[in-house]
């Protein structure tokens, strides 16, 4: 994956995607990620989708699902869901482990109230 041979690293995280570990959660997301990153947006919506229904034991990984279905909805146009992600990852991510999880989300979800407010039809007093 590091050297962008996409095609090779999707059959080997295939393989421990099936698993139903740590692992397992690691590799259905990067599966999601890897779709993302050759631009197959609609694909890596619905694995990540899959991937947040699988993984749910593994709150790392499912924030950093929730973080790729914010970006995926973001690149569609879709900033009512992007920001959906983002505020569930924000209310539900507990763990200590990674601040810079929650960082991200807050910062991604900054961008998205100033893309909103400039989108808005509503002229403010």
């Amino acid at each position: 994956m590091q050297q962008d041979e996409y095609n090779l690293a999707l059959n080997h995280f295939r393989v421990s995607a099936r698993e139903s570990n740590v692992q397992g959660a690691e590799s259905r997301y990067t599966i999601s990620y890897i779709y993302y990153l050759q631009r197959e947006l609609n694909i890596a919506r619905e694995l990540c989708m899959s991937h947040l229904k699988t993984s749910k034991n593994y709150e790392t990984w499912v924030a950093k699902g929730l973080m790729l279905l914010s970006d995926i909805s973001f690149e569609q146009g879709d900033l009512f869901n992007a920001r959906a992600a983002l505020e569930t990852l924000l209310e539900n991510y507990k763990s200590d482990k990674n601040p810079e999880i929650l960082s991200e989300a807050r910062e991604k979800l900054e961008l998205i109230a100033e893309l909103e407010s400039e989108e808005s039809r509503i002229i403010p007093e």
